[in-house]
Order: structure tokens, then sequence, then C-alpha cells
């Protein structure tokens, strides 16, 4: 099991994996394999003359960042202020 992968759905083994790539961090929506690993979605990026297989994600942006923009999204969902950028976190 990976730390990072929090299952949003027991009945279908899927949920959101918090991913960090080169010091950037997004959350990409993941499923859990049978033998206990953990799976990434991806989509198809149509280009001109190809097609590019990407992760289902949503970048965050560096570590600092993708923390406040998480707390804002806790904030939107539970009504309480974002916490203030100069609060340790």
């Amino acid at each position: 099991m990976n730390d990072n992968y929090i299952c949003t759905d027991k009945e279908y083994n899927r949920g959101i994996l918090l991913n960090e790539f080169k010091g950037e961090y997004s959350i990409v929506a993941a499923y859990e394999k049978k033998d206990g690993g953990i799976g990434v979605d991806f989509g198809v990026k149509k280009l001109k003359d190809k097609e590019v297989p990407l992760p289902l994600a949503g970048k965050l942006g560096g570590k600092k960042q993708a923390a406040d923009i998480l707390r804002t999204m806790l904030a939107m969902l539970d009504g309480s202020p974002a916490q203030d950028e100069d609060e340790p976190f």
C-alpha cells in the first residue's frame, strides 16, 4: 500500500493519490490493484499527429503551494476560513 493513497470508494477500490514528480505535486485518480499495488488512471491527449497518454491529475504546484491549495479546498468543504499563511503546517 502507498502512504500517499487514500481509498475513496471501497466498493470499487478507487481513490486518489498525492503524487510528487520533480518537486511538483498533483492529485491523481488511482485504484488499488489485485496485488495490493496502486495503479493510476490515464487519459489520452490528442496532438496533431499522435495521442499521448497522461495521468488524470490536478496539478497543485510545489510543496508550499500544494499545501495552501489543499487547505483552501478544505475550507471550501467545511465552511471555515483557510489557515493563515504565516502559521506552520
